[in-house]
């Protein structure tokens, strides 16, 4: 591998590992009770934003929503909130083919080059969109409230969720 190309490579292993890590760790919160050792340490704390002035942020209930999927319940995530629910599978994606990126020989600029510069513009713009749009329809559908009872609603609607699958399995017995 050439000297100049490490820099660039490092920021996409960087990339693949936080976006691994990120799925691993939510995927852990989904799948482990809740007295599991490092549960308490990965819950994020509060959302500022929601605590200062009871909105929101673009990205709240984001581990819910991870969690929801990792639970197979695609449906509540997707309502949860859609722009984090679109990220889980783009993150899913991303791992891989960023990681195939990484240890190849090919230089980083024959990924890339494939779009042009208006188009890598034009997916940048769609992104920021999206975004915006997922954070009015967070504000349209979960401003007013309380932070704690936004909080307690995320983890309620997981647990009832998981809860109305355990009915559901030992019913089937």
């Amino acid at each position: 591998m050439r000297r100049e190309r490490v820099p660039e490579r490092l920021l996409v292993v960087t990339l693949a590992a936080y976006l691994f890590l990120t799925l691993a760790a939510s995927g852990y919160l989904a799948w482990t009770p809740a007295t599991a050792p490092l549960r308490g340490w990965l819950r994020p704390g509060e959302c500022a934003m929601r605590v200062q002035w009871g909105l929101p942020c673009p990205l709240c209930f984001g581990t819910t929503t991870y969690m929801l999927i990792w639970r197979g319940y695609f449906a509540q995530a997707l309502v949860l909130s859609p722009f984090v629910f679109g990220m889980f599978w783009g993150s899913t994606a991303l791992v891989p083919l960023l990681t195939w990126a990484a240890v190849s020989r090919r230089p980083l600029e024959w990924w890339f080059r494939r779009l042009s510069i208006k188009g890598w513009l034009l997916a940048a713009v769609v992104v920021f969109a999206l975004l915006l749009a997922n954070w009015a329809y967070l504000i349209a559908t979960r401003s007013g409230v309380a932070s704690e009872a936004l909080l307690k609603f995320g983890d309620s609607y997981l647990i009832s969720a998981i809860t109305q699958e355990q009915t559901t399995l030992s019913c089937r017995k």
